[in-house]
């Protein structure tokens, strides 16, 4: 969510002046790696593309122009181009999904009823530190996109301070945590985390069928309590820590034509 959305409309324009325009900042994450989806879609013109771990796109669902971005609105739509979406997730959540021509359930062993090949994109933001059992994921994601397909995945970074931080709270206390830091996020928005596919060796060990290349960066804090001092302090230290130890990775693989 744009720094708008989380702090009051004022303070917001005081630290990023360009929110006036359209609720969005400079720094936001979300317009980088959408941009980068977007971008994909309009050099190699999908025709089907999946999104995994889609969630119910809270982001649409609970659009406030007040607070967000319709630009970040519109990037997040994949059916641009005439696209056609298939969004999926193992909560049910996802069958409200708005934004999509069809809606999946994954079934326990994580497959999903379509047949190899099937699509020609998929994304998946911020889904892979949930995952926790990657040679299963990375295995039926290959399966089921095209030769020459893309993927593009967003995730935190495995030794970023909010990957270190996480690793400190156990998985039953994640939504109490959240709740406190993040007190936007509702609990249906909230999943255990592992992060085991969160580096780039591990994806190209697992996505061995893929070149897999990355981009660490540390964009608009996330965690500040909703406090502007503490939102300063953290913005200043996300400039001044090297860029490995960024935030989050941007994941872009392409698989092998052949």
């Amino acid at each position: 969510m744009p720094i708008v959305g989380r702090v009051k409309r004022d303070v917001a324009e005081r630290l990023h002046p360009e929110t006036f325009a359209d609720n969005i900042s400079a720094d936001d994450c979300d317009l980088t790696f959408f941009q980068f989806v977007r971008a994909i879609m309009l050099r190699h013109q999908p025709k089907d593309v999946l999104d995994y771990g889609a969630g119910r796109n809270q982001y649409v669902q609970d659009f406030d122009a007040a607070t967000r971005s319709f630009l970040i609105r519109d990037l997040r739509d994949l059916r641009f181009g005439g696209a056609r979406v298939v969004a999926c997730d193992i909560s049910d959540a996802v069958l409200t999904h708005p934004t999509s021509d069809d809606q999946q359930l994954l079934s326990t062993d994580g497959k999903l009823a379509y047949p190899d090949q099937s699509f020609d994109l998929i994304v998946s933001d911020y889904v892979f530190e949930h995952v926790e059992h990657p040679e299963v994921v990375a295995g039926e994601l290959q399966r089921l996109l095209r030769p020459g397909g893309w993927l593009v995945v967003r995730t935190p970074n495995s030794i970023g301070y909010l990957r270190l931080a996480s690793s400190l709270v156990p998985n039953r206390l994640h939504d109490a945590v959240l709740r406190w830091v993040q007190p936007h996020r509702k609990a249906v928005d909230t999943f255990p985390t592992y992060y085991r596919l969160n580096s780039l060796g591990a994806m190209r060990r697992h996505f061995s069928q893929c070149r897999v290349e990355k981009i660490t960066g540390s964009w608009e804090p996330a965690y500040f309590f909703g406090s502007p001092l503490l939102y300063r302090v953290m913005r200043l230290a996300h400039r001044l820590m090297p860029r490995a130890l960024g935030t989050a990775h941007i994941f872009i693989a392409q698989k092998s034509a052949r």
